[in-house]
């Protein structure tokens, strides 16, 4: 057809046929009216008046109109022309917000939001907000516990979710949790995880050699299984591809002689977004710190002389930030504290951004009104140099409905058989962190904490290792996961019959 109308020209006498001025797809506007089209096809028709014909997109119709009827969609770029032009209509206004929202990513909308079965607290979203600031969710959430680390990386999937981002998930734990986030995952988000055990692993690294992977799917896999699985290494010269990968209890990647380790280093390359959670980063050196960032955003923080540097101006804006929740506090008391940041090295680019001149009119008040304090505490978030990386919530920032605790104080006498195996076991830990060359209540935080509030849990995970799950806070460390049981603490776990828990049975009959 197309060639039979350029056919109509080819006698003597035939009139020129002028080049078009539209391109199929490309975008117009109607002249008069100043509508948006888009340019579906075009058509020349011969005569006297010879002209170019096209079909349009006008508000998901299509018409046809003449070439004379459209005009370029004009650019302006020039910012004086923002000033001088004739006012936009406003059909034609809310045609181009339309237009840009929908070719970027609604930075200003929260998908997320009520989209749950769960009532959440709004700290909750700092981290999805985190995301739409940044473009991609390569982020630790560092809250205290008890704050929904788990729900604020619900609320990041659900926001990928509702973006048509988050085809492919893995959540990755440790395998005393595997449980937990399978429940709270369909309970709160109606997400379900498939499990990878041993099994599932092997037909998933099968699937993936034969690119036969569901382009939709939700795994969970535990630390344990995952760094020591054999197929692992496999995937390393064609990685599997994931739109969102979490990582609870973070802290074990810190390490970087280790195997979680060198599983972090995987996974940081299998996705683009990239969740880790932990509760204990102001308990990491600031090496291990280092070696959390770089699996986030490889690069981006050199050395540890680096962070040092970047380190220094939040020890002034933390102390500030610590200060806020004070009652009664002054605003004028902290703009004289504000005023060490240009000492710090790199503290004087700091007091150059926009946020810190709006954080130093919102303290110059003085008396702070409640609405102030939040603003306060936004800026000086925003201004933390770690604040693209790091999200963090504490307590005494958020607890306005604490719940009022009595002490009730119980003195509890353990048996003889259960005072011999905490002793032994306690040994052990020491023994543990010696190797490791680290502070006992620092390398131990995990098995003390399990021997404290369960010890029949306890003498499960020693006479049953495997079975039970590696419970030690570092437990990515090859030189501690090698120290075995001593006899005497094997011995004394068997001496201590099975369900004896004194301490459990005096809270039961108080």
């Amino acid at each position: 057809m197309a060639a039979f109308g350029w056919a109509e020209q080819l006698w003597l006498g035939a009139q020129a046929v002028p080049s078009p001025k539209f391109e199929i797809n490309e975008a117009a506007v109607t002249h008069p009216g100043d509508v948006d089209v888009v340019i579906r096809d075009r058509v020349f028709h011969g005569g006297s008046s010879g002209q170019w014909s096209y079909t349009v997109t006008v508000e998901g119709r299509q018409q046809n109109v003449i070439e004379s009827s459209l005009k370029a969609r004009p650019e302006l770029d020039d910012p004086r022309s923002w000033v001088t032009r004739e006012p936009t209509p406003a059909r034609r206004f809310g045609a181009t917000l339309t237009r840009a929202k929908l070719q970027s990513k609604f930075a200003n909308t929260l998908f997320s939001f009520r989209a749950t079965r769960t009532t959440f607290r709004p700290y909750q979203f700092k981290p999805v907000l985190k995301l739409l600031q940044t473009g991609k969710a390569r982020i630790l959430i560092a809250d205290e516990v008890g704050l929904g680390k788990t729900i604020e990386a619900g609320l990041i999937w659900t926001e990928l979710e509702a973006r048509r981002e988050a085809d492919r998930v893995l959540i990755v734990c440790p395998a005393g949790l595997v449980g937990k986030w399978k429940e709270e995952m369909d309970d709160r988000f109606e997400f379900d995880l498939v499990e990878l055990d041993s099994k599932a692993l092997q037909t998933f690294l099968e699937k993936h050699h034969q690119n036969r992977l569901p382009r939709r799917a939700a795994y969970i896999c535990s630390i344990e299984r995952l760094r020591s699985w054999e197929g692992i290494e496999e995937l390393d010269d064609l990685p599997p591809e994931f739109d969102l990968i979490i990582v609870d209890e973070a802290h074990s990647m810190r390490n970087q002689d280790t195997k979680s380790y060198a599983l972090g280093t995987r996974l940081a390359d299998w996705a683009d977004n990239l969740v880790f959670l932990t509760a204990t980063p102001i308990n990491l050196r600031q090496e291990d710190l280092l070696n959390l960032l770089e699996l986030l955003a490889p690069g981006d923080y050199g050395d540890i002389r680096d962070l040092e540097l970047r380190l220094e101006p939040n020890r002034v804006i933390n102390a500030v930030a610590a200060r806020l929740v004070d009652k009664g506090v002054n605003g004028l008391e902290l703009c004289s504290q504000l005023d060490e940041l240009p000492t710090k090295t790199l503290g004087a680019p700091l007091v150059e951004r926009p946020e810190f001149a709006l954080l130093k009119e919102v303290l110059a008040k003085g008396q702070l009104a409640p609405r102030d304090i939040v603003e306060a505490k936004r800026y000086l978030a925003d201004l933390n140099t770690l604040s693209t990386v790091i999200t963090r919530t504490k307590k005494v920032e958020v607890d306005d409905r604490k719940s009022k605790r009595t002490l009730d104080r119980h003195q509890i006498i353990w048996t003889q058989a259960e005072s011999d195996f905490y002793e032994e076991y306690l040994q052990w830990c020491q023994d543990r962190a010696t190797a490791m060359g680290r502070p006992l209540h620092f390398a131990m935080q995990m098995p003390l904490r399990l021997a404290s509030a369960c010890l029949p849990m306890a003498r499960r995970a020693v006479l049953d290792p495997q079975g039970f799950g590696e419970i030690v806070d570092a437990d990515a460390d090859t030189t501690a996961v090698r120290l075995e049981p001593h006899a005497e603490l094997v011995a004394v776990a068997r001496h201590l019959p099975e369900g004896v828990d004194t301490k459990f049975d005096d809270l039961r009959n108080a």
